[in-house]
């Protein structure tokens, strides 16, 4: 699955409507590294701009699939682009596979001379957005709490 957008979306409605293949394979975001949960806001219209917003964080891949059964079993080793998800009714042939996300994360290597898409506008506004409502619902912080 690699639509350069709402890939999560896109996903959670496959599984939720009973499509669940024995593998699975997604491109994530490679830019956020676990334990980072990042999808991009739904946008029906979306036009990737050949930037970093697009997808989910494989942290937010991770999550939805375990919801249906699956587990990670590897990255893309030399890109960091798509994340191989497999049905736990086959995870008897995978006994050598770590159980920890961050060692499965690869990192972006899409081009051989830069690492990562160029920044969005809309990525940053996204996180600072998250970040503002965070704080709207916890309140202000003693200096000695924070």
């Amino acid at each position: 699955m690699d639509l350069d957008g709402n890939d999560v979306y896109f996903v959670e409605e496959l599984l939720s409507n009973g499509f669940l293949p024995r593998l699975f394979i997604v491109e994530y975001n490679a830019k956020f590294m676990p334990p980072i949960r990042w999808k991009m806001d739904y946008n029906a219209s979306n036009i990737w701009r050949e930037d970093d917003y697009f997808g989910g964080s494989l942290m937010e891949f991770n999550d939805l699939f375990e919801r249906f059964g699956y587990f990670l079993v590897c990255c893309n080793a030399v890109t960091g682009s798509n994340a191989f998800f497999v049905h736990s009714s086959c995870r008897g042939a995978f006994h050598d596979i770590p159980q920890e996300i961050d060692l499965l994360w690869v990192a972006p290597r899409y081009h051989p001379v830069k690492c990562g898409h160029p920044v969005s506008p809309r990525t940053v506004a996204q996180i600072l957005s998250g970040i503002a409502s965070v704080r709207k619902t916890e309140g202000p912080k003693c200096r000695a709490e924070a």
